[in-house]
């Protein structure tokens, strides 16, 4: 039995340029992955199994210190795991770990009788690949591949992914859906399946696709075979190797053409949706529906969850505005003096009802965009959202920077005068895409400021959906805040 695990997480090597196309960065550990990085997610899956000490190698310029540590310490046995194996089934990886301590032998995982970067080694066999990474740090999956002998191989198991192509790179990728509170989602080679037991949704989904216009329907992806039963229903779209626009915009990995293309495809879209007129009667109603009524009713759900307590006391205590209902109330405000010094009348376009980065599949390669997750139709008449909506939540993500907060890429601090503020990471070239979206509001006369209004209330009325992580709520409400304090 194995008394003493050592995982070196081995991140020093650069990513194959297939991967670096896709998300460009330079080591496997700084991809995002269920809103953490690679790096940062394993260090706390390892936390789960009897692994004593994790250590994260970033930098090839380690190996001496560790390489004399393990010489003090031949009894331990050292996991050498290549940052291009991820482990996508944590609990299935933590028994086999439990497994592998009562072998007491050397062993590798490994694809078709290749080791593909994951290894476990006693000491002096793990301190003799070391070195010879040491000597050639960008052949460290090589090394592990060909030139470690193992007593034991471990041939196609289930609980990880290998990410050096760009077609195991975004197999990989697929692991990464998050099903909302009331939907499964299952993979096979062809589809991905939708199942939920909320049926009017799923229905509701599938249907909408077959009320667009055929010149729209190249937008989407198709979905196939509606399933029904008692208790749940279910469809299919097919399983495309390409990634979602908000994994592409966290990675920054468009070159200003790229991005370019990507509006370009995407304005299209909202240029050739079929509109509808709204009577001079009905237009305080649509404004009121989706802008106002919507928010206060989320506002609502928030204020029942059991959460809010603790989120109301650090509003009081550490922002400007002091309340949700503050906040909410600034923003009617400014709404309805943009709306009358704007002259605003409202009109329906046909809508996806969720525009955002994530529900977008994009391979930048071919310029292929298809949409998914539409919010769904039982007539033709709901396809139809005010003609902003689908703008906003574009802009939401492109100027407001929702898919950095989603996925934690921020941090909450206080000033000092004890008021909260939230400093968002940085994103190469962010104000470079801005500008280039900014310029086509303008091409098409669309209003920035109206944009931006609209767009708070969406940051307002997702606070509920987001409550199972009440930092994210916090950072949402700040953000809102701040997007309000910059509309004149």
């Amino acid at each position: 039995m194995i008394n003493k695990l050592i995982c070196l997480y081995l991140d020093f090597e650069e990513v194959s340029a297939e991967v670096r196309d896709i998300v460009n960065v330079y080591r496997y550990g700084e991809v995002l992955y269920k809103k953490q990085k690679l790096k940062d997610y394993h260090a706390e899956l390892y936390k789960h199994t009897k692994v004593g000490e994790f250590v994260h190698v970033s930098d090839s310029a380690q190996l001496p210190t560790i390489i004399d540590k393990l010489r003090h310490d031949k009894e331990a046995f050292v996991i050498l795991h290549h940052s291009s194996f991820a482990i996508t089934l944590p609990e299935d990886f933590t028994l086999f770990i439990e497994k592998v301590r009562y072998l007491g032998v050397s062993l590798s995982i490994s694809d078709y009788d290749q080791q593909k970067g994951f290894v476990l080694a006693n000491a002096p066999t793990a301190i003799e690949a070391l070195e010879k990474m040491e000597k050639d740090p960008q052949k460290a999956g090589q090394i592990l591949e060909t030139e470690v002998e193992v007593e034991e191989k471990f041939k196609l198991e289930v609980f990880y992914k290998t990410i050096r192509t760009s077609v195991e790179f975004i197999a990989f990728l697929h692991t990464n859906f998050e099903a909302r509170h009331f939907n499964s989602i299952q993979k096979d080679e062809l589809f991905i399946t939708k199942r939920s037991s909320n049926l009017q949704k799923i229905e509701k989904e599938f249907l909408y696709y077959t009320f667009l216009p055929d010149e729209l329907k190249v937008f989407f992806l198709k979905p196939i075979h509606l399933e029904k039963h008692a208790d749940w229903y279910s469809y299919k779209l097919e399983k495309l190797n390409i990634p979602d626009v908000s994994i592409l915009w966290l990675h920054s990995s468009f070159t200003a053409k790229d991005f370019a293309m990507l509006l370009d495809k995407l304005f299209l879209f909202l240029e050739k949706r079929p509109t509808k007129s709204v009577p001079k009667e009905g237009q305080e109603k649509v404004t009121t529906q989706f802008y106002i009524k919507k928010v206060a009713d989320r506002i609502a759900e928030l204020k029942e969850k059991t959460e809010y307590s603790t989120l109301a006391n650090i509003l009081r205590n550490s922002t400007s505005f002091g309340s949700i209902d503050n906040l909410f109330s600034q923003y009617q405000s400014k709404l309805y003096q943009l709306l009358q010094s704007k002259s605003y009348h409202p009109t329906l376009a046909l809508s996806h009802g969720d525009l955002c980065a994530s529900n977008m599949l994009y391979d930048k390669r071919i310029s292929m965009l298809k949409l998914i997750d539409p919010r769904g139709a039982d007539t033709k008449e709901e396809l139809f959202f005010d003609s902003y909506y689908d703008l906003c939540k574009l802009s939401h993500s492109i100027l407001g920077d929702y898919d950095l907060i989603n996925n934690g890429l921020f941090e909450l601090t206080y000033k000092s005068n004890m008021q909260i503020e939230i400093k968002l990471d940085t994103l190469p070239n962010k104000e470079l895409y801005q500008k280039q979206f900014l310029d086509k509001l303008r091409h098409y006369q669309l209003d920035y400021e109206l944009v931006r209004i609209f767009e708070v209330s969406l940051f307002i009325s997702m606070l509920p959906l987001h409550i199972d992580n009440p930092k994210k709520v916090l950072a949402f409400v700040l953000n809102a805040a701040q997007i309000l304090n910059q509309i004149k």
